[in-house]
Parts: C-alpha cells; sequence; structure tokens
C-alpha cells in the first residue's frame, strides 16, 4: 500500500545561496503554507566551519518532513521532502523550494514509499 512519496533533490551550481538559516527557514514555511502542509515543529541553525557558513532547516510535517541544507561555498543545496499528504502539493512545494535556489544543475530522485500490508508477523 502506497504511504507516500519522497523528492530527493542535488541542487548545483545554485546561482542563490543561503548562508543565514533565518532566511532559509521563512522560505521553507512559505512553501508549505503556500503547499497548505501544516507544520508541526521546525528547527533551524547556521554552521559555520572556519570560512565556510552554510545553513540548515528541517521542519517537521503532519504530512511527514521537510529538510534543506547548503554548501554555498561549493553553490549546493540538498533538498529533501517526505510526505505522505497530496503528492501533488508536495511535488509543487518541493519545486519551488528547489527553484529558489536558481540551480544551474538540479538531480531529483522520487522514492514512492510503500507497506506491505499483512507482511508483519509472518
Amino acid at each position: 500500500m502506497r504511504v507516500g512519496v519522497h523528492y530527493i533533490a542535488d541542487l548545483s551550481m545554485c546561482r542563490t545561496n543561503f548562508t543565514d538559516h533565518r532566511e532559509l527557514q521563512d522560505l521553507a514555511l512559505k512553501v508549505c503554507r503556500l503547499a497548505g502542509m501544516r507544520v508541526i515543529g521546525i528547527t533551524a541553525s547556521t554552521l559555520t566551519d572556519g570560512p565556510n557558513t552554510g545553513a540548515t532547516v528541517v521542519v517537521g510535517l503532519a504530512e511527514s518532513h521537510l529538510s534543506v541544507h547548503t554548501w554555498p561555498e561549493l553553490e549546493y543545496a540538498a533538498v529533501d521532502l517526505f510526505t505522505c499528504g497530496d503528492p501533488n502539493r508536495g511535488k509543487m512545494a518541493f519545486e519551488s523550494l528547489c527553484a529558489a535556489f536558481r540551480p544551474q544543475v538540479k538531480r531529483v530522485r522520487q522514492v514512492v514509499r510503500a507497506a506491505e500490508v499483512g507482511a508483519c508477523g509472518e
């Protein structure tokens, strides 16, 4: 039985990079709300490693989760959205978030999550 869809993206040569978690958090919340997803929690941090500064945002959703991690010095971002809600809304949020980075290269995978009904305990 299908339980959800997991959208995963590697965004490279991003023309927009987020080094401050507050800006990235605002973007993540905006796309979730525009897609009608219900935010139940959020954690965000700006990460500094020497001269490199990136941001991480993880949004807990009633429908599952969204995570974004940036490496501005590499012009790279990793985006991950798992939704057990309306897959069209999830895809809209995912695509909107990815587009905000203006990547020149975007590698996307879509994984259907499914449970084997009756498989437990057999």
